[in-house]
């Protein structure tokens, strides 16, 4: 069943200036790519860079969605969505009319997560949840001392629960203020200092720019580990919409 939170999407979108949208699509069907003709030729490239065919196939369906989506919000055809990306890949739409449209994605185990908000800079992470891939040696390298202290006093289900979320909310730090996670996940401190997560001085030398960031808490979703961040406080109004299109099983999200 669906949490009430997550509810589908109405036929037509806006977004209030103090509003956050996030977006939860199946992207497991393979009549997707009927659309394919839609992305760009520099998307294309990219997709050939990835050495296994599922996150290739994974990576156009995600941007095929992405263009949908961004299409009902501006108005503009997917197709003719042009896209700039800054130096770490991170894209915003190429059209002066709608510069303060921020957006974000990430995508795994056949599923997307999108956020759309105004201009704020906003990041996503999603992450399916594996078990077998915490353990006190990743757990040492990704996370801060205060992090680690915390996460070696917790049982083995709760190691993993909690390592997830600090990771997605590094992964979705890090993509709002425009880097991604390029470098020493042990420097991004995710607990708490008066709301905010904090940075520790050191990477400021790594990032060279920084921005105090809000975490938004998104309603759980099975099986997955979901982080937002987003620049300065908070906005008030969280709209959390999945699409049933192409068969999303209700049981994906509780």
């Amino acid at each position: 069943m669906f949490d009430s939170i997550w509810k589908p999407p109405p036929e037509e979108l806006v977004l209030e200036n103090d509003e956050v949208h996030v977006w939860l699509v199946s992207i497991n069907s393979g009549s997707i790519f009927e659309l394919e003709h839609i992305i760009s030729n520099d998307e294309r490239t990219r997709a050939a860079r990835f050495h296994l065919s599922k996150h290739k196939t994974e990576y156009v369906a995600s941007r095929i969605y992405l263009r949908m989506i961004l299409g009902k919000y501006t108005g503009i055809s997917p197709q003719l969505l042009r896209f700039e990306y800054n130096e770490y890949g991170k894209p915003t739409i190429a059209d002066e009319t709608n510069s303060h449209l921020k957006f974000n994605l990430s995508h795994s185990h056949r599923f997307a997560l999108y956020a759309f908000t105004r201009d704020q800079e906003i990041g996503v992470d999603f992450e399916l949840i594996n078990p077998l891939t915490v353990s006190e040696e990743i757990a040492v390298k990704a996370l801060t001392a205060s992090e680690l202290l915390l996460f070696k006093r917790l049982t083995t289900n709760e190691r993993v629960e909690f390592f997830y979320k600090c990771w997605t909310r590094k992964e979705a730090y890090s993509k709002a203020i425009g880097k991604g996670l390029i470098t020493y996940p042990n420097k991004i401190e995710t607990l708490y200092l008066f709301d905010k997560p904090v940075v520790e001085p050191k990477i400021n030398e790594i990032f060279s720019k920084t921005i105090d960031c809000s975490i938004v808490e998104l309603p759980s979703i099975n099986g997955f580990a979901a982080s937002l961040a987003m620049e300065g406080s908070s906005k008030s109004n969280l709209k959390c919409w999945v699409s049933s299109h192409n068969g999303l099983a209700g049981g994906n999200v509780r």
